[in-house]
């Protein structure tokens, strides 16, 4: 929750995105903490759900939640339960788009969080928070510890005291405003304040876009759109399918961020630093009593440069946000076939399939009726089914893209079916220990991460040459241009 004076901004992104509100009054707290006994520091797994928050797992009233480790949240939310209810206040809460509501809060007598026991903690209920989790754990509660989130291990460490984790990396003042983490640093060269909120599971969002950052917005199809919603609307996602954002360097420290997204919220008075930009980094240690944050690069990233060209320099840690319909230098791909990372070893050609031929069905699922009379002719012993649904077409290619490594492929071709069975090298292999930028490991989309070693660059976009779809990225490693593309050679 926030004073109304800091209202937060938040770009939905067609990620989910935390709506954080505004505290207008609220009670002292009377709040106790235990660690586990002996222990100074207690690491609690997390993950980054689908939508792109980072949710950890604690114990209320027995019941085990989910929960979104929010930094940008002055108040914790627990879900609505009849055995918390009681002598409760109400506290005025607003979101990002200034929708207010009025909230019961409650003192929650005891919460257990990775073998630390919080007791009495003051926080707001809501029936039903919508962002694949039961509440949140808010500024409130970490504020108490210096925490360090552990991007490798995906593990966060709490610790009692200052100085607990030794430091690392670039080294960041803040000041912290209603229990939410505030620091100025530049992006695309001017100087401006920043919310760090890991609710927000776009990269950088701001508040008014300007002069400086509308001059990268040069075609007629690339335009600032509203891209927010607030944590009490009504109304379904206006984006529908795509986004529009906009690339720019951010300083942090003496280290200069190439390529960071950068999104347009109407109406809110300053910007956010969201959990893309967070997943850029081996760890980032956040020491609250001290009020500095240490940002630790991984040990690769100085040897990864991009070019600053608009369509065919394409980052690949953007590949991913590509494919959750965001459109961006002059590309825009909607619910496409997903790119995805593997270690290229052959290419499987298929003399009789051409880049353009029709693809009608996939395994034992045809797309039509007429298919199935055809398909029949050639094989009556699987049993096939017909799924006319479009949305449910789709869903189901991109499952088995991206969770299998074999497949049959039925085409029609000259009024006949072609089927050929179709084998990807390496799909979904071990990811290595780190994975820049970011990804869905738990959820197994095809692109799920991406690695900048120091020796390899593994990336790869499989089938696509089968649906149709040509595709060349360029991308620059240790300063030399890298080409990979699914475009056979001409003497194959």
């Amino acid at each position: 929750m926030k004073n109304t004076k800091r209202k937060k901004n938040l770009a939905f992104l067609l990620l989910t995105a935390i709506s954080t509100f505004c505290l207008l009054s609220c009670s002292e707290q009377e709040l106790s903490i235990e660690f586990p006994k002996e222990q100074q520091v207690v690491e609690i797994p997390f993950h980054y759900c689908i939508s792109g928050n980072m949710i950890t797992k604690a114990v209320i009233l027995e019941d085990t939640l989910s929960l979104i480790i929010d930094t940008g949240a002055s108040m914790s939310i627990v879900p609505t339960n009849n055995s918390l209810l009681g002598a409760n206040t109400t506290t005025t809460a607003a979101d990002s788009k200034g929708i207010t509501r009025k909230l019961p809060t409650t003192k929650v007598k005891h919460i257990e969080w990775g073998g630390v026991i919080i007791k009495n903690l003051t926080c707001a209920m809501l029936d039903s928070l919508n962002f694949n989790a039961d509440g949140i754990i808010g500024g409130d509660l970490l504020r108490n510890f210096c925490v360090k989130i552990d991007n490798v291990r995906k593990k966060i460490m709490l610790a009692k005291s200052s100085g607990a984790f030794e430091p690392e990396g670039e080294c960041i003042p803040f000041d912290l405003q209603y229990n939410c983490i505030y620091f100025a640093e530049t992006l695309a060269g001017k100087k401006d304040t920043f919310l760090f909120d890991s609710g927000y599971s776009g990269e950088i969002n701001i508040g008014t876009p300007s002069a400086h950052l509308e001059d990268k917005v040069k075609d007629d199809n690339q335009i600032w759109i509203d891209g927010s919603i607030g944590l009490f609307s009504t109304k379904s996602n206006p984006l529908k399918d795509s986004v529009v954002c906009v690339l720019a360097n951010f300083s942090l420290g003496d280290k200069k961020i190439a390529h960071t997204i950068v999104a347009y919220n109407n109406g809110v008075n300053y910007n956010l630093i969201g959990t893309v930009f967070i997943r850029r980094f081996a760890s980032i240690t956040i020491d609250y009593p001290a009020s500095i944050i240490w940002f630790t690069f991984p040990d690769d990233i100085d040897f990864v440069k991009f070019s600053g060209k608009r369509v065919k320099d394409v980052p690949a840690a953007y590949l991913n946000l590509f494919y959750k319909r965001i459109n961006s230098l002059g590309m825009q791909l909607n619910k496409s076939v997903p790119f995805t990372i593997h270690a290229l070893q052959y290419r499987q050609a298929y003399e009789n399939i051409q880049a353009g031929d029709t693809l009608v069905g996939i395994d034992n699922m045809l797309f039509n009726e007429a298919t199935m009379d055809k398909i029949i002719e050639t094989d009556s012993r699987t049993k096939f089914y017909v799924e006319e649904d479009t949305i449910r077409q789709k869903a189901e290619v991109l499952n088995t893209f991206s969770r299998g490594n074999k497949a049959i492929l039925h085409f029609l071709k000259h009024g006949k079916i072609e089927s050929v069975s179709a084998v990807r090298d390496t799909q979904m292999s071990p990811l290595p220990a780190l994975a820049y930028g970011f990804s869905s490991d738990d959820f197994k989309y095809g692109f799920s991460a991406i690695r900048f070693d120091l020796k390899n660059l593994w990336m790869g976009i499989p089938w696509s040459t089968l649906m149709g779809k040509e595709q060349t990225v360029t991308f620059y490693k240790n300063g030399k241009e890298q080409t990979v593309s699914n475009i056979p050679p001409e003497d194959e």
